[in-house]
């Protein structure tokens, strides 16, 4: 227990936002629309994960990408589920919902635990915020509003795997950064995770390993692959055709989505749908390439994941089509960038990720004001996270480790301990 109070200590900052994420994604779906609509409110596409998640439970791959299903990649997030849908549903809990009315109790165990499953992304900004040594006033800064994202990506959107990808990223920087060449391995199985739940977290892996050069990359790309290729084996060996549609093409209904400059580039695929993977490529291409030449020589971490935010934010644009939780890596990379820097940008930071966040969950087809706006916002935010790259080589000061009274600091042994026993 001491050690388990130990860490919760450590990490209150992300700890205290995780659990104001829950309490308001469970207000959320309760008060919202309960008296308007007589039911809870709830998402279809959780719910699409939830019920793809059962059907992984009980071993029908058939159903992962077949007809109805609304999954376009690895199902990293539908096998992490599985385990606790298979649970409520062998404990009779309704795990399945009609849309749009009705009251399912299942929905009120869903909803905290994949908020608890996204908020790790929280954990691991707190990461980075320790190593850098920032404030426990600018680390429960960052996870206070950095939680809004999470929240509107869960709890608003249904898509907890853009959070949950975007921390396995953190935390492969962070391991080449604290353990160099020893925590390569480690990174590329973080990475490797992050495409299993999203695998636009491709574009923040170039940035991590670029590096180490042509030599590591094979062993990297291994380590890359296999995760997604052990979740999505069973489903091309059951439906392959179907498989390789869904993943390759990105089928989509422009209806459903937010339209963009380049939404006509969208090649149709027939019956209304139109496919997003051909944009989607070419931006991973151009973003993969950004990060192998710019982290080449230059690989410190505030580099690294300014790279990565560019590339995020290139991502956005070369769309075809938007939604809200598209722009959360952009935001909790430059939100983490800015505090670095200061209160004042990191101020200004925020109430740009929160207006991106206001722009992002709408669905919106008349674009010309709405996509200008919603652009100049993640531009903003790129552009006050690049101060942060000219900081790289200054050091921050714990202050608050400083005002500690030397009674509190673990006693140490140093070189000169050591000869003067020897003496």
């Amino acid at each position: 227990m001491r050690k388990l109070s130990s860490w919760v200590d450590e990490r209150s900052a992300p700890v205290t936002a995780t659990t104001i994420a829950v309490a308001a994604g469970l207000v959320y779906t309760v008060m919202w629309s309960a008296l308007a609509r007589h039911g809870w409110q709830s998402v279809s596409d959780l719910w699409n994960s939830a019920d793809i998640g059962l059907a992984i439970s009980h071993g029908h791959w058939a159903t992962v990408y077949g007809p109805g299903s609304q999954l376009d990649a690895p199902p990293g997030l539908e096998f992490a589920l599985a385990p606790f849908m298979a649970l409520g549903h062998a404990l009779g809990l309704r795990t399945a919902a009609e849309m749009h009315h009705g009251y399912a109790v299942f929905w009120l165990v869903l909803v905290p635990v994949v908020t608890v499953l996204a908020s790790s992304v929280l954990f691991a900004l707190d990461a980075v915020a320790r190593r850098w040594r920032f404030s426990d006033a600018e680390r429960l800064g960052l996870s206070l509003v950095a939680g809004i994202g999470v929240v509107s990506a869960v709890v608003f959107w249904g898509h907890p795997e853009d959070c949950v990808a975007l921390a396995f990223v953190l935390w492969a920087a962070l391991a080449v950064e604290r353990d160099r060449s020893a925590g390569l391995a480690r990174a590329g199985w973080f990475l490797g995770l992050a495409v299993a739940f999203q695998p636009l977290a491709l574009l923040a892996a170039a940035p991590v390993v670029a590096r180490y050069g042509w030599r590591a990359l094979p062993a990297s790309l291994c380590r890359l692959a296999v995760p997604s290729v052990v979740v999505v084996l069973p489903e091309l060996v059951t439906h392959t055709a179907r498989t390789l549609h869904q993943i390759a093409d990105q089928p989509f209904f422009p209806a459903d989505e937010s339209s963009t400059p380049l939404s006509h580039l969208a090649r149709s695929l027939g019956n209304g749908m139109y496919g997003g993977g051909t944009l989607r490529l070419v931006a991973t291409v151009a973003a993969v390439a950004l990060g192998w030449v710019a982290c080449r020589y230059r690989h410190d971490l505030p580099t690294v994941l300014f790279v990565m935010a560019l590339a995020f934010s290139i991502r956005v644009l070369l769309e075809s089509e938007l939604l809200g939780f598209y722009f959360f890596p952009v935001i909790a990379l430059c939100l983490l960038l800015t505090m670095r820097q200061g209160w004042w940008r990191f101020g200004w930071c925020a109430a740009f990720s929160v207006a991106c966040i206001a722009l992002g969950n709408r669905r919106e087809h008349a674009i010309t004001l709405w996509w200008p706006a919603i652009m100049a916002t993640t531009i903003a935010m790129v552009v006050l996270a690049y101060g942060a790259v000219s900081q790289a080589d200054r050091g921050r000061v714990d202050l608050p480790r400083l005002r500690r009274p030397l009674a509190e600091e673990p006693p140490r042994i140093t070189i000169s301990h050591v000869r003067l026993l020897d003496g």
